[in-house]
């Protein structure tokens, strides 16, 4: 059972769904997040060498890459 907090102003009921709103909505971010990474690293690792190569990268590096980004040289 959920919870929802409340507080009396005199006649004004504040009803607070705001901090709740913002956690599920942060949890469904999150979610997404990291299935658009999992879904990169899996069409990185489907790549043969040479096209990995061809982009700078080796496939040791892949899960690196995608999870934590990569500096890129000037």
């Amino acid at each position: 059972m959920s919870h929802v907090a409340t507080r009396s102003h005199g006649d004004d009921s504040v009803v607070s769904l705001k901090g709740s709103v913002s956690f599920f909505a942060k949890l469904v971010d999150a979610v997404v997040r990291r299935v658009q990474l999992r879904r990169a690293q899996l069409h990185l690792e489907g790549m043969d060498d040479r096209l990995l190569n061809d982009i700078g990268l080796e496939r040791a590096d892949i899960h690196s890459v995608v999870w934590r980004g990569r500096k890129l040289s000037r």
